[in-house]
This record gives structure tokens, C-alpha cells and sequence, in this order.
């Protein structure tokens, strides 16, 4: 039986708005890096954008009243 907590993938594929930050980084990662893609499936299907795309970003600015010139720099 394959031990998953030790066997790690080392591959990077898919796109980058789905994927776990350790399988950008290049670290080695297992199942947790799949229910991270799920979840930002889900997020996408249910409220129609990525949590972390640019969409995502208009949305946090206009909840905090920053204007969009002024967050552009930080």
C-alpha cells in the first residue's frame, strides 16, 4: 500500500490560477494540493472568479474603499 504522506508529486501542470502555491514554488505536494484546486473550482462555479484572481482583487479593494490607482502600488 502506498503511503500517501510520504509520496510526494513533483510535477507542474494545470493552470496556475488552480494550483496550491507549493506546486508553484516547486515543492513536492500530495492530496492537500488537490482539495486546494477543488476549492478554487468551487469558488469559481459558485461565485464566477478565482479567489485569488483579478476579479478577486477588484472585489477586496472596493470592500476596503480603496480606489483601484491607489492599490496599484502596494
Amino acid at each position: 500500500m502506498v503511503n500517501i504522506n510520504k509520496d510526494r508529486a513533483r510535477t507542474n501542470c494545470g493552470t496556475p490560477a488552480y494550483a496550491a502555491p507549493e506546486v508553484l514554488i516547486g515543492l513536492g505536494y500530495g492530496a492537500k494540493a488537490d482539495v486546494w484546486s477543488f476549492g478554487i473550482l468551487i469558488c469559481e462555479i459558485l461565485g464566477g472568479f478565482t479567489p485569488f484572481g483579478p476579479k478577486a482583487i477588484q472585489i477586496a479593494v472596493a470592500q476596503e474603499g480603496i480606489p483601484e490607482s491607489d492599490s496599484a502600488g502596494m
